[in-house]
């Protein structure tokens, strides 16, 4: 019997049934490099999902709540990836513990949903890609939807420490958006221009605009040198934008260029209300009765003078937008509290 268990013993170790071995000690997980990972996201969207993005952040979030980890496991439920879902529930919690662990790139995102507030920014999803206020979408989505009270007060107060950490003309369209129409702020048309200056200035081609829209409503005189070719660049974009020159010529006592660019509006009439085509007309006839010898004016001399005068106030503007990247950046006030509160959002999920 004896030696019947010691040949099933030895049979079994032959075999490879020894005790089962020490375990292997865990892996270590590398660090989290946020660059790198935007880079591997963006080489492969054509491939779907970022699922292995999605489980390294989960990861370092587990392990030390990675301020970067959370910014870019919201990014990727915000459309940073087009394959993967929108999901405002997972989104913001992250963008909230990324703002609190230092993440300054997830100050922006967040300023959004508090400027547009959870049904809008749930309507208005591609705003977090081409930071376009666009049209909202036509239907209601549910899925990724979290209710979310809008706050102009927060939504400034996070655009400004944006600002104040890198130079983003979209930041500093949202900050003049703010102070042109005093959401959650005091109304101030000058630094609301100030901003849209600087936004242009980045690149911002609604900010330009929205620029010379203010600038306009502004008397003539007040308009200055450098603020007139910015308009001058961006007067095709705008409502009326000859006739708008036209006022700020006329303020100028420029008489000659306000008929000019009165007749340039009329020629470009498409578009135009019949109220509009009467009021320019109007206007121009104001304006000619300061000309103290109207007659010289059809002159065809005197007319080529004048275009040449525009021609060559046209191409100094060309000229001057490469200088457009040297405005100088307004910083915003500093030691602005970041007050989030824990309570306004749920936790974000366990994984």
């Amino acid at each position: 019997m004896l030696n019947h268990v010691f040949h099933l013993f030895i049979s079994s170790n032959e075999m490879g049934n020894s005790p089962p071995a020490a375990a292997p000690p865990p892996s270590i997980l590398p660090d989290f490099n946020l660059k790198k990972e935007l880079a591997k996201i963006k080489k492969h969207e054509v491939h779907g999902v970022p699922s292995q993005s999605i489980i390294f952040c989960k990861a370092h979030i587990l392990k030390n709540k990675n301020p970067d980890a959370c910014y870019l496991l919201a990014r990727i439920h915000l459309g940073l990836n087009y394959y993967h879902p929108w999901n405002m529930t997972i989104a913001i919690p992250h963008l909230i513990m990324a703002v609190d662990g230092g993440n300054k790139n997830a100050l922006s995102y967040l300023a959004l949903f508090y400027y547009l507030g959870g049904y809008q920014a749930n309507r208005r999803r591609n705003a977090f890609k081409t930071w376009k206020y666009t049209k909202p979408m036509t239907v209601d989505p549910i899925e990724g939807y979290m209710p979310l009270k809008r706050d102009y007060k927060k939504s400034f107060e996070y655009f400004s420490q944006a600002a104040g950490y890198s130079n983003d003309g979209n930041v500093y369209y949202f900050l003049g958006r703010h102070l042109e129409y005093g959401h959650g702020v005091k109304k101030d048309h000058s630094l609301a221009l100030e901003n849209y200056r600087i936004s242009g200035n980045l690149g911002n081609e609604d900010a330009r605009k929205k620029f010379c829209e203010l600038c306009v409503k502004k008397d003539g005189e007040s308009v200055s040198d450098d603020d007139l070719k910015i308009i001058l660049l961006e007067k095709n974009k705008i409502h009326l934008g000859y006739f708008h020159i036209a006022k700020i010529y006329e303020a100028r006592k420029n008489y000659e260029l306000a008929i000019l660019y009165c007749d340039e509006q009329l020629k470009r009439n498409a578009g135009l209300e019949l109220e509009d085509v009467d009021n320019i007309r109007k206007f121009r006839r104001l304006v000619e009765k300061n000309i103290s010898a109207p007659s010289e004016l059809k002159s065809e001399s005197e007319v080529d003078a004048l275009k040449k005068q525009v021609v060559d106030l046209e191409r100094d503007v060309r000229n001057l937008t490469n200088l457009l990247h040297q405005g100088t950046v307004v910083k915003p006030a500093e030691n602005f509290s970041i007050a989030v509160p824990v309570d306004a959002v749920p936790p974000p999920p366990p994984y």
